[in-house]
């Protein structure tokens, strides 16, 4: 029979569980008993994921099905193969000790009963914080957890400053004793892999609590070594020579192995403040999974508080929502706590949504961070000068009642920078750029404007973007173009029609920043020939290739934007949905322009972000048209 659950009476009560260490049985035995939160025992809290805890186990079939039976006070009870394993390990661990209790979500709430859910979802900062300690199951051990356990368990002997002098490159000729193997390393980015480190829940389970010990099989892991061989791959070369080596796609846009310092730093901000406002800890999250898409807003709701300090005023958990409806109150809530529109620039672009229903102003918290241009967090620019947030109350939820000075329409859009890079000319980028005068109305010439829009004019964090990343935008273009004449993605007269508009920018820019068509096919012919040899370049590729990825880089890849022109002449870098006859706002209280898609009757879609070259420091308002007048976004 199946164990059936007794509604918990009213208040700040919850379940333990406590196992059954009696008896030789292979199948985990426990009870359930009922307690106040203000007078509980002593007990463990388990944080754990639903679903297979490595790409390991998802080849052998694990999944979130509730595939296992236990027995709860003599009932039986579904769960999870790897909460299954869990107990099992667990029950071994502890066979000797007397009866000891611990909270597991999957056990101690009954999932089937939503209002139940929401309540103890409500609870769940206390009952972590509560607890003797947080313990943290990342799933079966395989053939490479010995090794990689005692790689995290003797890297603390080195000093950090030495750790970040180490190439890992370098390995080999490393004679440091903790320095192991390179599969030792590949098993340790294997271990960060597991999904436990991309829930989005392990936020807050980590921040509050007061102990957390790492049970990988059979092994323990301190959290202290975890947390400094984390701290090593996200503060030195090690995170980006050896991690991204072996890290594969999937995990959440987190870079592999930096969740525990990640998770140490909100810890610390959290101890320090009492908490973090919902922005803060949202935005942090972006890049974390969720089953549910609705625990990427209730999973933090628990550290959340209003910017004055005081506790936020957010609707109780419902799981009975649609996820748009929950997301639609959690951006609202966030707007009125805030004094800027600096979450307007989170909203990625409508080709990157999953989420139905949402209004175009709310971003899919349940899609990965680095969707937006990223422009909005970097605080370099202050399109609206210091003009106050202008947010008005409107009696329909799905409405935002703002202010807002149209600035002009964009008549003419270019190649995404994922078209560019998958062969697609420079074409319409730089017939674009054709159009504008030789001197923009900056002063700067038009070349210039260019990569400056293409790079949103900043660069590891300076504004204006320094001078000499204009020689890595000149091969930055020159290797797009040899890739494109060498794969021959493009008919005879799209490459001719480009090598003309090439040579003409060329010839109008005496600064020297287009290469020619003739430095382009010439580059090419020696390109092809290295092209294959990696490693193997001679000094001009070699110097070529460098330059190119730092173009590249800053310019973001396959991110989802293009540039654009405006009627008065006006260029700019926007959303990748954006399109002729949308027009560009500056948003009172908002630090970017926005692109604003008219509906009709004063209302509008928001397409995203935008970066105008000669309007991002309030030069908008000087004009004698600025204007504001009130608009609603839908």
């Amino acid at each position: 029979m199946a164990y059936q659950y007794e509604p918990l009476p009213e208040g700040r009560l919850i379940r333990l569980a406590s196992l059954s260490h009696e008896g030789d049985e292979e199948v985990p035995r426990c009870s359930l008993e009922t307690f106040d939160l203000n007078n509980l025992p002593v007990y463990h809290a388990l944080s754990y994921t639903w679903g297979s805890p490595s790409d390991e186990a998802s080849e052998q079939g694990i999944n979130a099905d509730l595939s296992c039976s236990i027995f709860c006070s003599g009932s039986s009870m579904s769960v999870t193969r790897n909460l299954y394993d869990f107990l099992c390990r667990w029950r071994k661990t502890n066979s000797d000790s007397c009866k000891e209790y611990i909270w597991i979500d999957a056990i101690c709430i009954n999932q089937a009963d939503t209002t139940e859910r929401g309540s103890q979802i409500g609870l769940m900062r206390d009952i972590y914080s509560s607890a003797k300690s947080v313990i943290v199951w990342l799933g079966e051990e395989n053939k490479h957890t010995l090794a990689v356990v005692d790689l995290i368990q003797r890297l603390p002997s080195i000093p950090m400053d030495r750790l970040r002098t180490i190439n890992p490159l370098d390995l080999a000729n490393t004679r440091t004793k903790a320095m192991m193997q390179l599969g030792d390393w590949k098993g340790c980015a294997e271990l960060f892999q597991r999904a436990w480190f991309y829930r989005t829940w392990i936020i807050q389970e980590i921040a509050v609590a007061s102990k957390v010990t790492v049970i990988c099989g059979s092994h323990i892991i301190l959290w202290e070594d975890l947390l400094y061989i984390s701290e090593v791959f996200s503060t030195s070369k090690w995170g980006t020579q050896v991690l991204s080596i072996f890290h594969k796609p999937g995990c959440g846009g987190l870079t592999v192995g930096a969740t525990p310092y990640m998770l140490d730093g909100i810890r610390k901000g959290i101890l320090e403040a009492g908490g973090w406002t919902l922005d803060a800890l949202v935005f942090s999250a972006r890049p974390f999974l969720a089953t549910d898409p609705k625990d990427k807003i209730y999973a933090l709701l628990g550290l959340a508080r209003a910017s004055s300090g005081s506790e936020l005023k957010f609707p109780r958990p419902d799981y009975n929502l649609l996820t748009s409806e929950v997301y639609i109150d959690a951006m609202r809530a966030m707007l009125e706590d805030s004094r800027s529109f600096l979450l307007l620039s989170t909203v990625e672009d409508k080709s990157q949504r999953i989420v139905e229903l949402l209004p175009s102003w709310v971003p899919d918290f349940s899609f990965g961070a680095g969707a937006s241009l990223g422009m909005g967090g970097k605080h370099a620019y202050s399109a609206a000068g210091d003009l106050p947030k202008g947010l008005r109350p409107l009696g329909e939820k799905r409405l935002l009642g703002i202010t807002g000075s149209e600035l002009d329409e964009i008549v003419e859009v270019g190649e995404s920078m994922d078209e560019i890079n998958n062969g697609r000319s420079l074409i319409q980028c730089l017939q674009i750029v054709s159009q504008l005068p030789p001197t923009y109305f900056t002063g700067q010439s038009r070349l210039e404007v260019f990569w400056r829009t293409l790079v949103a004019d900043i660069a590891d964090g300076q504004h204006p973007a320094p001078e000499s990343l204009r020689l890595s935008f000149r091969y930055w273009v020159m290797f797009e173009m040899a890739n494109a004449f060498i794969d021959k993605t493009h008919s005879t007269t799209t490459w001719d029609t480009t090598m003309a508009y090439m040579d003409d920018l060329a010839r109008s820019d005496p600064a020297g920043v287009l290469p020619t068509s003739e430095r382009i096919l010439n580059f090419a012919g020696t390109y092809e020939r290295e092209r294959d040899k990696f490693e193997d370049y001679s000094p001009l590729v070699s110097a070529a290739t460098k330059l190119h990825t730092q173009f590249q880089e800053k310019v973001g890849g396959a991110r989802p934007f293009r540039i654009f022109i405006t009627g008065k002449g006006y260029l700019g870098l926007g959303q990748l949905s954006l399109r002729v006859g949308d027009c560009c706002w500056i948003i009172p209280g908002a630090c970017v322009p926005f692109i604003l898609r008219s509906k009709g009757e004063g209302r509008y879609h928001l397409v995203g972000e935008t970066y105008v070259h000669g309007f991002m420091h309030g030069e908008a308002l000087e004009q004698e048209e600025f204007g504001l007048k009130e608009i609603e976004l839908e």
